[in-house]
């Protein structure tokens, strides 16, 4: 009985989002016949798996979800990552206005979601950093990480992570340099 309803909610939350899904599905599949590992394939990992979390009301808006499936297949989880750090509206509920109980579970859903856009951010730049061969390579490579970085220390502690995506000049900048193939190569 537990696994029918397991595969039941799996099948459910999988229809949440398969279409993005099948994008980020593409690009796991490029990352694993190319034997990476690592920061990016980590990064879509988690981010497939926040997705099945959803609710199967709960939809990335179309002009995104073409943005992410006709990026690069490379980039396609960081692509996915700046629309989430950038995007307050990216996600949304289907469900009519009328269902009170159930769309403020969808909304719920959704900020918990950019919430962890954030954290995944922060994780994402810490397993590069990890990657890298010379500490603080990262922040020499990317100058506009130490101002996230000095912001970040203190707006944690004072606004939690929502403040933290406030300084969004910035965090456009570093998405936009992580998308450089040869980033940690002299690391």
């Amino acid at each position: 009985m537990t696994i029918v309803l397991a595969l039941l909610f799996t099948i459910n939350c999988h229809a949440a989002s398969s279409s993005i899904l099948r994008c980020l599905g593409e690009e796991e599949k490029t990352i694993f016949m190319a034997k990476k590992n690592g920061a990016f394939n980590h990064l879509n990992q988690a981010l497939i798996s926040k997705l099945l979390q959803l609710s199967s009301t709960v939809k990335l808006k179309s002009k995104y979800l073409n943005h992410v499936c006709d990026s690069k297949e490379n980039t396609k989880s960081l692509t996915l990552l700046k629309i989430m750090l950038m995007h307050d509206d990216a996600f949304y509920s289907t469900r009519p206005e009328g269902d009170l109980q159930f769309r403020s579970i969808d909304e719920e859903q959704i900020t918990d979601l950019r919430k962890q856009s954030t954290l995944l951010f922060i994780e994402l730049i810490n397993n590069l950093q990890a990657q890298a061969k010379k500490p603080n390579c990262l922040q020499s490579k990317i100058p506009e990480l130490n101002k996230i970085m000095q912001n970040g220390r203190y707006l944690l502690e004072e606004l939690g992570l929502d403040g933290l995506v406030e300084h969004k000049y910035e965090f456009q900048i570093v998405l936009k340099k992580l998308r450089n193939p040869n980033l940690l190569n002299d690391c």
